[in-house]
């Protein structure tokens, strides 16, 4: 479904930025936000507001949200991607603010740090594998050998969209596992970790991708420069580049 038709009533799931490496090019107002490496998104569907990671520094991740009209109130669930501080950084700050929220978190995270989560007055949930968290979103489960992570899946009428972290457990292993769940996908926004690729394996990967039938890709935070360049060749009107303060929307 083409973005920019459609509109916010209309929209199965929205997804805000609000926290990234970078800037989204079409935000008129970009001296209101402020950029640093870490991601957190805003991901809205019909019945509740997910907090998807929360940065590294809960100064900025609130700064941000003001600035982008948002309020912390608002949100009902927590869900963290992964154990690195650059995606949970804003976590107990932010809990100090709103703690009735639900924190979706892999089992792997220290026992304390759950305790924490716990003692703020939000509850815990701890997610072992592929499974459906409430109406229509589901994670993938702890993915990974070293460093082990979930994504977010969130199925629309068109198929499924998936938001990552990072993508530490690799693009072609998340993507194969969504499609247990749904064979059509959609899009797949947030970080792919390419920094560190070479030109010619993401070039490999991105087409990998393109053959599974990933239709959009919107690539953030780590992904790095060359992978945006090679993504872009590679689905052409189907490449949608994003940054913080965007938007994106199916």
């Amino acid at each position: 479904m083409n973005q920019e038709k459609v509109s916010q009533e209309e929209a199965e799931v929205r997804i805000r930025v609000l926290y990234n490496d970078f800037l989204d090019e079409s935000f008129k107002r970009k001296e209101l936000l402020i950029p640093e490496h870490g991601f957190s998104a805003l991901v809205e569907i019909p019945s509740a507001r997910i907090l998807f990671d929360t940065g590294q520094s809960f100064d900025i991740l609130f700064r941000n949200m003001l600035n982008l009209d948002l309020k912390i109130e608002d949100i009902n669930f927590v869900f963290l991607s992964h154990y690195h501080k650059d995606h949970y950084g804003g976590l107990f700050d932010f809990l100090k603010r709103n703690y009735n929220v639900t924190v979706f978190l892999t089992k792997d995270f220290p026992q304390d740090f759950k305790q924490r989560i716990l003692n703020s007055g939000a509850s815990v949930v701890e997610i072992k594998k592929l499974s459906t968290l409430f109406n229509n979103v589901a994670t993938t489960g702890a993915m990974g050998t070293i460093i082990k992570e979930q994504s977010i899946i969130v199925m629309t009428s068109n198929g499924a969209v998936i938001i990552t972290g990072c993508a530490h457990q690799g693009l072609l292993e998340l993507i194969t596992s969504v499609k247990i769940l749904e064979d059509k996908i959609i899009a797949i926004v947030g970080g792919f970790h390419l920094f560190e690729k070479s030109e010619e394996e993401i070039r490999n990967i991105a087409n990998s991708i393109r053959d599974l039938g990933v239709k959009k890709v919107i690539p953030l935070h780590c992904s790095g420069e060359i992978a945006l360049k090679v993504f872009k060749e590679v689905f052409k009107d189907n490449f949608v580049i994003s940054g913080l303060g965007g938007t994106i929307q199916f």
